[in-house]
């Protein structure tokens, strides 16, 4: 039986929510808040360490998880994934954005399934289109992410393009079935 890599887990908490309104970490689904859902769904996936890459105009001292603030929180997701690389005691991370509450432990456990410590997945739809925020990076793209920063090129999809010309990480296809799961919610859920 393949043993399961051990990883590290940020959650990106860290957006300025402009098209909600209002903090989407703190929007309530099914009783609990994005936030914690994302966080519980990472531990059932197997996370040895939780992350919160926040914003520092935030409180989330209620939640059981270290919480970093993007050193350069105008670069967007690049800027929290940067800071789970440098906060993450394990070689893999799981990068998951908060707003995406539809995804389960077991698709993560899948993807996981397809990781080895050093290389990492993203899933990827029939048309070509990955979504790098729900995905697998290794800790070693952490040179990349900090240049793709600093020449202005601050994409999570570029650090993907990357890491699959060193095959640092390989793609997932996405099946039917598993497609609403990489769905953001950018209205209220309750």
């Amino acid at each position: 039986m393949h043993t399961l890599p051990s990883f590290s887990a940020v959650i990106l908490a860290g957006g300025q929510s402009s098209r909600m309104g209002r903090d989407k970490a703190f929007l309530r689904m099914e009783g609990e808040t994005l936030l914690q859902r994302q966080l519980r769904t990472a531990a059932e996936a197997g996370a040895a360490q939780l992350l919160i890459s926040g914003r520092a105009d935030a409180d989330y001292s209620g939640y059981n998880a270290e919480v970093l603030y993007d050193e350069a929180p105008s670069c967007g997701p690049l800027g929290g994934i940067i800071s789970g690389f440098r906060a993450a005691r394990h070689a893999l991370i799981l990068v998951l954005a908060v707003d995406m509450p539809c995804v389960t432990s077991v698709f993560l456990r899948k993807l996981l399934s397809r990781c080895s410590e050093n290389g990492g997945i993203a899933p990827a739809h029939l048309d070509g289109m990955i979504e790098p925020l729900a995905a697998f990076y290794p800790r070693a793209l952490c040179a990349e992410a900090l240049r793709l920063r600093d020449t202005g090129f601050p994409a999570p999809r570029r650090l993907i393009h990357s890491a699959l010309a060193t095959r640092a990480m390989t793609l997932y296809t996405l099946e039917p079935d598993e497609v609403p799961q990489l769905i953001s919610c950018n209205a209220p859920c309750e």
